[in-house]
């Protein structure tokens, strides 16, 4: 049976199981620090979702070749700029909306923690595609203006979370 792994092409006998297959299409796609993006067995594009354990059995000489498909981390986190500007653009806007809801005098607790673990999310995405650009060079830390924000939280002085929010790290966001 034919694998295609991008340009690449082996065959491997027609009893070895998907599993194997899907091992030695990850190794080869690791050594060339790439993710597998796409996945194809015969004329059947998979997901994670059809990996099911009988699925990952031997193929069979009647499945068809699997063809794998390979991005670099680079591409994949490029293609997800205008994503990343969406989602800092949304954590802004609720930011500001958490701290118009606190300075009412209605501190939105179950919203604002939402709101802090998308913007952990946020950070993290942002320091791992720094980080695969450039190694070693960092962004700009909000960590010490997050371990105010999570202090001031855990005291509930709301009205220090909400200078936090909208003084530190709003205005560290981009957009």
């Amino acid at each position: 049976m034919q694998v295609m792994l991008d340009n690449e092409q082996w065959t491997v006998n027609d009893s070895t199981s998907l599993m194997e297959i899907l091992a030695q299409v990850s190794d080869k796609a690791f050594a060339q620090n790439r993710v597998v993006i796409a996945l194809q067995v015969g004329e059947r594009r998979m997901t994670d979702r059809d990996l099911t354990p009988t699925q990952l059995g031997p193929i069979g000489a009647g499945m068809g070749p699997v063809r794998a498909t390979t991005q670099s981390m680079t591409q994949i986190i490029d293609g997800g700029d205008a994503s990343m500007r969406l989602f800092a653009g949304l954590l802004k806007s609720d930011a500001l909306g958490i701290v118009q809801a606190i300075r009412a005098g209605r501190p939105p607790a179950g919203l604002f923690d939402a709101w802090l673990g998308r913007l952990a999310d946020y950070l993290e995405c942002e320091e791992a595609k720094v980080s695969q650009a450039a190694p070693g060079i960092s962004l700009p830390s909000l960590a010490p203006w997050v371990a105010r924000l999570l202090e001031v939280r855990i005291a509930a002085d709301w009205v220090s979370v909400a200078d936090v929010v909208e003084y530190e790290i709003v205005a560290r966001l981009p957009g």
